[in-house]
């Protein structure tokens, strides 16, 4: 099933390369760590990506050859989240791990800045979510680190999940479950829809089906002037 593996809280994660353990990954996810693996390494799209991204040295490198464990969790928001991944990625490549995120590779020339005349891995992780930044982006959106969303019914588009959970209050598994089922949602009606790299919704069969909606209806007895409320079927076809 869908749902299975997402979870409410976020979490800091690091894998592990078994036959040198002083290579690593650290990566934040909202969803389990068995389920993020299982992103990782069943990604489809492995081989558009660069060589120097996690997912294809994942693979590369053999998948029984990494130990992946949490490093911290229950983090609620999205700030807690970068916040985290930044110290735990600080505090790994001061300690003289060789980090396999692609703005942290210092053989990437796209993650290091010269400053003061000397090469700084950049802590901020502002160019990983910066679109310009297109290599660190379509790994980030490739390995589900972010996940652009459009309300089709309003219109309005969100760069994350986490971004339309705080603004509409829907979960995170109710979004992802409308974005792959095309369903709408249960109380309000509106469909959700996922968005690929060139900013078009990646639409699901179900989005064009037709749905059975409750409506409310309020009859009023005119020489009364009492009011009663029926609840009945109608048909929509979103879309």
């Amino acid at each position: 099933m869908f749902l299975r593996g997402i979870q409410e809280m976020g979490i800091i994660y690091k894998v592990t390369y078994q036959l040198d353990p002083n290579i690593i990954y650290i990566g934040q996810s909202v969803l389990s760590l068995n389920e993020r693996r299982r992103q990782h390494e069943r990604n489809p799209n492995v081989w558009n990506l660069s060589d120097d991204s996690f997912d294809k040295i994942l693979l590369k490198k053999g998948l029984d050859n990494w130990k992946w464990e949490i490093l911290e969790n229950n983090l609620e928001t999205k700030e807690d989240l970068d916040r985290a991944e930044i110290s735990n990625i600080k505090l790994h490549e001061e300690k003289g791990f060789k980090l396999l995120n692609i703005i942290h590779n210092p053989y990437n020339e796209v993650a290091n800045q010269i400053k003061d005349g000397k090469k700084h891995s950049n802590y901020g992780a502002v160019k990983a979510w910066d679109e310009a930044n297109q290599n660190a982006h379509k790994a980030r959106y490739y390995t589900g680190k972010i996940k652009p969303v459009i309300n089709l019914t309003s219109g309005n588009k969100y760069k994350t999940i986490i971004e339309l959970r705080d603004k509409e209050k829907v979960s995170t598994p109710l979004i992802n479950k409308l974005c792959e089922t095309g369903e709408p949602h249960p109380q309000n009606g509106n469909q959700y829809a996922f968005l690929d790299l060139d900013d078009n919704p990646i639409l699901k069969e179900g989005h064009n089906k037709s749905y059975p909606l409750l409506q409310k209806i309020e009859i009023v007895e005119i020489k009364t002037g009492t009011s009663k409320q029926l609840t009945q079927l109608r048909q929509l076809k979103l879309f």
